[in-house]
Formats: C-alpha cells, sequence, structure tokens
C-alpha cells in the first residue's frame, strides 16, 4: 500500500507503516479541507495536529509537498 519513497521514508524515520499511514490520512484531510477554503497548510498546523517529534513531522511535510499531495505556502 505504501510506494517505494514512503517505504524508504518510514525506515528513515523509524515509523511503523501502520502508523504512517494514519499520519498521511489526517495530514491529507486536513489540507484538502484548507486548500477548499482557498488557503494552505502549514508546517505549523501541521506540527500542532501530529503528536511526534516535530522534525520527523517536518520530514513528512515536505515529503508530501515534494510528491505534490499537499500545496506550500507561497515564498
Amino acid at each position: 500500500m505504501l510506494t517505494s519513497g514512503e517505504v524508504d521514508l518510514c525506515s528513515r524515520l523509524r515509523i511503523l507503516p501502520k502508523a504512517y499511514m494514519v499520519i498521511k490520512d489526517t495530514i491529507l484531510r486536513e489540507a484538502a479541507a484548507i486548500e477548499a477554503a482557498g488557503g494552505v497548510l502549514r508546517r505549523r498546523k501541521a506540527r500542532q495536529m501530529i503528536k511526534i517529534d516535530v522534525n520527523k513531522t517536518g520530514k513528512i511535510y515536505d515529503y508530501f509537498l515534494g510528491a505534490g499531495w499537499i500545496k506550500g505556502p507561497s515564498r
């Protein structure tokens, strides 16, 4: 159920695939709701939603941005 990139991410971050799937679902649902309202999910919001190490949450957030699954803030 995971791509090879996601398997690698789970391995590097030492997150079990089942826990990762819950995190992924949570972040993608929230991002979709925020984007529907015309906004973007910010890293800080993702950290607040996911109660794990902030560095791990940041790496997951960056992976989702890179994959194009969520939109990031314009710089």
